[in-house]
Formats: C-alpha cells, sequence, structure tokens
C-alpha cells in the first residue's frame, strides 16, 4: 500500500507521561504497521501530552486538531490512514459528539485503525459490515461513561475541598500553582521569585510601560518564570500581573456535565495563598491595563503625546471625532529624507473629507510640553502620593464589584440548575457586602484629602522627563512621560484650524493653548477638587 499513514498518540495525566502509557501507543503503532504492510513515517507521528479528550482540549489546543482541519482543508489526502491505539485516544465526550467526529473523518477518506482491537474503519469495512458501526458507538459509550464517572469523582472531591476551605479558612485544592508560591506540608509560602513579582509591580505602579519592564528584566539577566533563559516578553509581564494571586486569590473555573449540558462554575478562594498586593492595587493594576490597552501606542513604533490616549480622549474640537498622529519624513533637494515631520490628521475627514485638513503638529507638541512641565507646581498631574493611589485602587474596587454582581444577577436568573443558582446567590451577597464596604471606605477617603502639593523633587523629575521628551526618537523617555499623561489626561481636544488645544485633567483642572498673532499662550485654569476657588495662570511663549 502507497497511502500516507499517520499515528496519533494521546494521553490527558503528565503521570502518564513518566508511565508505560506513550511506549505502549508507539509500540502498538509500529505491530500495527507491520502487519498491514505499511510504512510508518515518524514525522507524521502526532502525540497530544496532557491534553483530555473528555473536554475536546487535544481538538482545540492540540495536533488531532491541526489534523482534524488539514482532512478538511484537503492537505491530508483522502485515502490517508490513522493509526490509533483505541477509538477514546481520539474522543471521549458524548458518544454524538464522539460519532460526528467519526462520521467526518470517514467521510473525507480517512481509513482510521485501532490497534487494541485491529478493526478497520473506512467508508469500505462500514459499508461491507455495518456492524462495524455498532462496534465503534460501543467504544465511545463506553469510553464516555468511565470519563463521566471519572469526572463525577473529581467534581465531589473539589467541592468537599471549597466547603472545606470556607468554613476553616485554610486548605488545598490541588492543582498548579504561580511560579513565585511555593507548596509546602504545611500550606503555601512565597519564595524567593516573589522579589521579582514586586519589582515589576513597583516599576508598573511606577508609570513604566510593559515594553520596558521586559526590556529592563532581559538586561539584567533575571530568569524567566521558566527557568530556561533571561528573555522576557510583554506576554508574560502581562500573565503576571493579571494573576489574581497577586492579593492571595486561588481563581479558577470548574466545568463538568450534567445530562449531557456543559456547566461552569466560577470560584474565587480569597487569602488562599500568601498575597504581594492588596486587592485594591490588584483592582488598580487592571485599570490602568485597560486604559493603555484601548490606546493604540503599544502597537507603533513612535510615543505620541497629542493623541492615542484611548477611544474618545484625543478628538478633533470641531467635528468630535479622533485625531491620530503620523510622522512624516521630509526630504531634501536631493531626494535624501532630512527629518520627521508629525502631523495631526481627524479621522472624520480622513474619510469623508468634510472637516479639517491636517495640520503640523510639532510646534503645538513642543508648547503643550511646555505648558505642561511650566505648571508642575499647580497640580496639573494628580501627585504620585499614597492617598490618592488609595483612591484610585478603591474606586477600581467598586467598578469591578459592581460589574461582578450584574453578570452574577445574569447568570442567576437564567440558570434553571439549582447549583448554579445557589454558587452565584451566595457570590451575589459576598460582592454586595465588599461594594459596600468599599463605597463607605472611598467616602472616608475623600473626605480626607486634603490639597496636594508636589515636592520639588517630584517637580524635577518630571520637568527632566519632559524636556528629554520633546526629541520624537527619544522612545524611553517619551513612553515615561506618556504613562503619567496617561493617568492624568481625561480629555484632548484640537481645534486644527486655529491651533488651539484643549487638554482637561482628571484633578479638574483645564489646560488650554493658542495660537495667535504668531505667538503661543497657555491658560492654566486650577481646581480646588472642590469646584470653588477656581484661578488662571498665563504662560506666553515665542
Amino acid at each position: 500500500m502507497n497511502a500516507q499513514v499517520y499515528s496519533y498518540q494521546r494521553f490527558s495525566s503528565p503521570l502518564q507521561e513518566k508511565g508505560t502509557s506513550l511506549k505502549r501507543q508507539t509500540d502498538y503503532a509500529i505491530e500495527v504497521a507491520e502487519k498491514h504492510e505499511l510504512r510508518l513515517n515518524k514525522d507524521l507521528v502526532m502525540t497530544d501530552k496532557g491534553l483530555s479528550a473528555f473536554h475536546a482540549e487535544h481538538v482545540t489546543k492540540g495536533a488531532l486538531g491541526i489534523f482534524i482541519k488539514a482532512v478538511e482543508k484537503g492537505i491530508v489526502k483522502a485515502g490517508s490512514i490513522l493509526i490509533v491505539e483505541s477509538l477514546d485516544r481520539l474522543s471521549r465526550q458524548t458518544p454524538w459528539q464522539a460519532q460526528t467526529q467519526f462520521n467526518e473523518l470517514i467521510g473525507k477518506g480517512i481509513t482510521i485503525i485501532t490497534a487494541n482491537d485491529d478493526q478497520v474503519y473506512n467508508m469500505k469495512t462500514l459499508s461491507k459490515d455495518p456492524s462495524k458501526m455498532f462496534i465503534s458507538i460501543g467504544v465511545m459509550m463506553r469510553a464516555h461513561e468511565e470519563s463521566l464517572s471519572k469526572q463525577k469523582r473529581s467534581v465531589k472531591y473539589i467541592h468537599k475541598k471549597i466547603d472545606d476551605f470556607e468554613k476553616n479558612g485554610k486548605g488545598d485544592i490541588a492543582g498548579s500553582v504561580p511560579f513565585w508560591i511555593t507548596r509546602t506540608k504545611s500550606g503555601f509560602e512565597l519564595n524567593k521569585s516573589s522579589k521579582i513579582v514586586k519589582k515589576i509591580i513597583e516599576m508598573y505602579l511606577n508609570n513604566t510601560g510593559l515594553n520596558l519592564i521586559a526590556r529592563e528584566l532581559t538586561l539584567s539577566k533575571i530568569k524567566t518564570p521558566t527557568g530556561k533563559n533571561n528573555s522576557w516578553g510583554v506576554t508574560t509581564i502581562r500573565k503576571i500581573l493579571d494573576s489574581k494571586a497577586l492579593y492571595g486569590c486561588n481563581s479558577f473555573k470548574l466545568s463538568y456535565l450534567i445530562d449531557g449540558t456543559k456547566i461552569s462554575e466560577n470560584h474565587e478562594l480569597k487569602n488562599y495563598y500568601p498575597s504581594i498586593i492588596s486587592e485594591e492595587y490588584y483592582n488598580l493594576i487592571q485599570e490602568r491595563k485597560k486604559k493603555k490597552a484601548s490606546s493604540r501606542e503599544s502597537y507603533k513604533k513612535s510615543v505620541y503625546l497629542l493623541t492615542s490616549y484611548g477611544k474618545g480622549r484625543s478628538i478633533c474640537a470641531v467635528c468630535g471625532q479622533a485625531l491620530v498622529s503620523q510622522l512624516q519624513k521630509q526630504m531634501n533637494r536631493q531626494k535624501e529624507y532630512t527629518k520627521s515631520v508629525l502631523r495631526l490628521h481627524c479621522t472624520k475627514h480622513r474619510e469623508t473629507g468634510d472637516c479639517c485638513s491636517s495640520i503640523k503638529a510639532d510646534e503645538l507638541e513642543k508648547h503643550f510640553i511646555h505648558s505642561v512641565i511650566g505648571n508642575v507646581e499647580n497640580q496639573l498631574f494628580e501627585p504620585p502620593a499614597y492617598d490618592q493611589k488609595s483612591i484610585e485602587a478603591v474606586q477600581a474596587t467598586i467598578e469591578k464589584q459592581e460589574k461582578k454582581i450584574s453578570s452574577l444577577m445574569n447568570e442567576f436568573s437564567e440558570s434553571d440548575i439549582p447549583s448554579i443558582r445557589k454558587i452565584a446567590q451566595k457570590q451575589i451577597i459576598e460582592a454586595s457586602e465588599i461594594l459596600e464596604i468599599k463605597e463607605k471606605e472611598l467616602e472616608s477617603l475623600k473626605s480626607k484629602k486634603s490639597h496636594w502639593k508636589i515636592d520639588e523633587e517630584q517637580q524635577r523629575k518630571i520637568q527632566s522627563l519632559a524636556i528629554k521628551a520633546e526629541n520624537i526618537d527619544n522612545f524611553h523617555d517619551r513612553s515615561q512621560l506618556k504613562q503619567i499623561l496617561m493617568q492624568s489626561i481625561k480629555t484632548i481636544k484640537v481645534d486644527l484650524i486655529g491651533l488651539n488645544l484643549t487638554a482637561d485633567f482628571y484633578n479638574g483642572c483645564i489646560l488650554t493653548i493658542n495660537y495667535k498673532n504668531g505667538t503661543y499662550q497657555s491658560h492654566l485654569y486650577v481646581n480646588d477638587k472642590y469646584g470653588k476657588n477656581i484661578y488662571r495662570k498665563m504662560n506666553k511663549m515665542e
């Protein structure tokens, strides 16, 4: 036979990799190939390690899924042969789901040979002996029932462990743990890697972007979580900052089947791990990441200080549509590039030609930076004071709890499964209690909030940073300044016709820059935080 021969191996438990499962499946494939006079190509052996066929992980995440797609697209040709130990390696889903997958492969001209019972399944053998179909269904039914029984025992065990933890406030539900935490006989403890995580958090809260954090860790030759190298990536940093284990919470989803319906339970066990930060500061990190994610800046090589603040934050003063920045290279008479020029575009005009034409914005950005650093002492930025971070963190927690309650209410009202409704109801009560506490905490913090003043050292630091950021090619310093501006500026409106700019800051300050008779003038309206005592300061810049 000249058919292309594929072999598929799978096991769901890491323990099986240490045992004989893989070797047994390999030996089976070799025996079948020899018996049917097939040439087994080692390059076409597919293996899925630690992927469940019961939850179809091997299809959604593994090699089998790739193989099935290749069959559908015709990359794997009709007449090809797939050798497996048993049909339960292909699926342990419900019999009708397993049968659908089986029929689709057979229908595309694939021959499936099972090594443990030497069955050959293809269009020819099934037409000649239809009873083979009942054999395949029987195997699939048995495989599903076995997995279903294991699942019931496992879910019951986990539910008991969750109940024990909620009653006693301690326990171990098993499963993997974050790399900065070590499992011990008495519980969990922070290990030496927690210092790296603390450094990442400190840098991020001090307005250092993900790219710069990754770069600094790499240059410092700090090992990554896998320990294989010291080349950090943004994805790794983001996953660390996303982990609820930072504030000691074990957050996981428990999924299982009841009468063929998939049930998903979301669990959050607080004070499960030793924490590195409070929940409020975790929520603060998430809110900052959302603001940053809404900006398109991370996808650009340049850092723009007048635009790229996220949806609805940098807009045309005439039509209210978004503004975008663009660097255009200028050429001299010899057709050589000399420098880059910053331009501002109204997105509406780009699409319809019905608003303001683009403008050169180098000078406007320069004077914007000068106006910012010239008024640092007048609270143009919210100072990096502890109280302000606390308020911002509590506000983030309140927003999170409000969204959580809304989601749980929908889950409670839409589900007719008692266990799901019970869990949702319990979580609604808990979230409501937290919300009430945090609202009172926010009210208390605001009542104690004073009129802050940035000290001289902080002023010099921001001013030095801004001066360096005037250079459009200075990615590092512009990134740091942009991080500060992202947290401070609510909206920027630019009139592309009059070259006027208005920046509203979250602390109530309003900065305006007007161009008149060849001169830029800036006006700063400073709010005392309570809506009174507004005054104006003017700077003239030639």
